[in-house]
């Protein structure tokens, strides 16, 4: 990975870097390290909002990688952030079976969290 920032120095949201940083949160997940994979899976996010968060919203990357996110905040019981990025991968994603799919993990959540029905119609 210090290779890698060495070579993108100047370009410090380099997609590669991205991809780097999502494949280290793989592993450290491999290995149970939760807030690890949790660590750079953000910094993989914050890279693809950078590229493509204000001119391309819904591009796949970004799409997936708020669900990824969610889905590290979900496997650490932070279900409120688990639920914020599950509801951006909603927005983000254009596929139906994708948007059935962050719905349901919505669902999930606001059960985890106790969340009423009445309240999840608001």
């Amino acid at each position: 990975m210090q290779i890698y920032e060495s070579i993108y120095a100047e370009q410090p949201n380099h997609p590669d870097l991205a991809i780097c940083y999502a494949n280290i949160s793989e592993i450290y997940e491999d290995l149970n390290n939760r807030e690890k994979a949790l660590e750079y899976e953000l910094k993989a996010l914050r890279v693809w909002e950078f590229i493509y968060g204000e001119y391309y919203p819904n591009h796949p990357r970004l799409a997936n990688g708020y669900y990824r996110t969610a889905g590290k905040y979900e496997k650490l019981a932070d279900y409120e952030n688990a639920l914020f990025y599950y509801e951006k991968a909603k927005q983000a994603f254009t596929d139906e079976e994708d948007v059935a799919l962050a719905e349901e993990k919505i669902a999930l959540m606001k059960e985890k969290l106790g969340i009423t029905e009445e309240e999840r119609e608001d």
